[in-house]
């Protein structure tokens, strides 16, 4: 195992991670709540921009920051677990491979492996705030505030009807971040290793910026339509609390568990985009190769 990956190699890469997720989602919020109303309420809004407008005319910026702190809260720790786990499950991997090779790209049962147990532990720490969230946008009279909110959520359901939401958002998370993980790193590793070919070994900080736009652009959408039925599947059991995974699928019917699809699709490859272009600039800040991106090589010690 490679010695100088550390406890300060993986806390910057925790760090990052919490700082990327909780960064891009909170900025994307307003997005996300007119998704989330799209799909409680289907019907009322035509688009993005009908909704932002008819938000706004009825409940200022106010309405369309319903559930901002709940996001920053649980994205933080989703986050920092998420990307941080993935990381240190793969080089755990690689570490008991005596045939690896440092620089090489993971093999794809490495990063479905790693970032499924990753999202997991991630989601875990996320539901009880999602709950939240998606009862401030879709019941502003709910509660105030975050943690009051969670609290009458407790109070109605119990602390283990807080992770009713679990299974669904495993199924929307889980195949939304083996996808993102295995896509973009796919790309990336394709691309850097096409310029290696083509012997250039210096692309500057606006290169490698324009690499992780464009592969997060790709990441972004695949990974949207792939999680979509899960999206709208825990969207509907923390409106309607009770029902089951099988029976909101058997309500909703296929159109419906793509209720808000073209809205999250924006909403999502917004966030991917915006989290990766963070990781990978803390991830250069601090001399750490970004993903599909081979160590720099190192000289031999010559021996006397």
């Amino acid at each position: 195992m490679n010695t100088d990956k550390g406890v300060s190699h993986y806390a910057k890469l925790f760090a990052a991670g919490g700082t990327c997720a909780s960064l891009s989602h909170a900025a994307t919020v307003p997005i996300d709540v007119v998704k989330t109303k799209m799909q409680v309420t289907p019907g009322v809004y035509k688009g993005l921009g009908d909704g932002v407008k008819k938000i706004y005319a009825s409940a200022g910026m106010k309405g369309l920051l319903q559930g901002f702190m709940p996001t920053m809260y649980g994205y933080a720790s989703q986050g920092a677990l998420k990307y941080g786990m993935y990381e240190f499950i793969k080089d755990s991997m690689n570490a008991k491979d005596p045939n690896y090779v440092p620089g090489s790209k993971p093999s794809i049962s490495q990063m479905v492996f790693a970032g499924a147990l990753a999202e997991c532990l991630g989601s875990s720490t996320l539901v009880p705030f999602e709950a939240a969230r998606i009862r401030m946008v879709s019941d502003p009279a709910f509660g105030t505030g975050t943690f009051n909110v969670l609290s009458k959520l407790i109070g109605q359901q119990g602390l283990g009807g807080m992770f009713i939401g679990l299974p669904p958002i495993l199924a929307k998370q889980v195949p939304y971040t083996v996808t993102q993980f295995m896509v973009y790193e796919s790309l990336s590793a394709a691309v850097y290793g096409e310029l290696r070919n083509r012997n250039i070994n210096n692309i500057g900080t606006a290169g490698g910026t324009g690499i992780t736009l464009g592969c997060g652009v790709v990441a972004g959408v695949t990974a949207s339509v792939i999680s979509q039925p899960g999206d709208t599947v825990l969207t509907y059991v923390n409106k309607a609390p009770g029902t089951s995974v099988p029976g909101a699928i058997a309500k909703l019917g296929l159109r419906g568990l793509f209720n808000g699809g073209a809205t999250r699709c924006i909403h999502v490859t917004s966030y991917v985009v915006v989290q990766f272009l963070i990781y990978d600039s803390i991830k250069r800040a601090v001399g750490i190769p970004v993903m599909g991106q081979a160590p720099a090589a190192t000289k031999p010690e010559k021996k006397e």
